[in-house]
């Protein structure tokens, strides 16, 4: 009887992972597709300003679609620690482990610079990939999770999620389409 019960846990478990996966390339196509609909084109060169007026910075320059991913190591060792320092101390002040370093901490995806302002995707040893798929919806621009992990923002020692960097000035909605479109072309 007990194998039975751990059979039909696992078929469960299978088939919530499937729609999970489905859920998630679903809203991607529907991002793509919103995304048409508004007159642009994903694989279009994006070369929007801030609300500044100069164009938001990403290594030194906007990069087209084709090449989205910037390089992590540009960022230099010295602000990866301190931006995940920053995380620590967050994850700390919520009740992680007393034990957690921040060589427990990586940066899963790094999306840039915008306006100095560091976006990446950090995950630890502590937290689980296994989450639901999930939307964050900043300024109308809908970015889809596949697990636990989210894109978040560091600007002077200070995480914010996208959303409370959006409305301290920090990120602009041009931005959000950018994070938008290299979230949904990484892998």
């Amino acid at each position: 009887m007990e194998l039975k019960e751990k059979h039909v846990r696992r078929k469960k478990l299978f088939v919530i992972t499937l729609l999970s996966g489905l859920l998630v390339a679903v809203l991607c196509l529907l991002g793509c597709q919103s995304a048409n609909m508004n007159g642009q084109n994903p694989n279009s060169d994006k070369t929007s300003t801030s609300t500044n007026g100069s164009t938001p910075s990403m290594n030194g320059s906007v990069p087209s679609t084709n090449n989205l991913k910037p390089d992590v190591e540009s960022l230099g060792s010295e602000k990866i620690d301190l931006i995940k320092s920053a995380y620590v101390q967050e994850r700390l002040n919520e009740g992680y482990p007393p034990a957690m370093i921040i060589d427990d901490v990586s940066i899963y995806k790094y999306y840039g610079n915008f306006n100095d302002c560091i976006v990446v995707m950090l995950t630890d040893r502590y937290t689980g990939y296994l989450g639901e798929a999930d939307v964050e919806t900043i300024a109308g621009v809908a970015i889809a999770y596949g697990d636990a992990n989210r894109i978040i923002a560091y600007k002077e020692g200070i995480l914010y999620t996208l959303q409370e960097a959006y409305d301290a000035g920090y990120l602009t909605v041009a931005n959000i389409e950018l994070i938008k479109d290299i979230h949904h072309t990484s892998a």
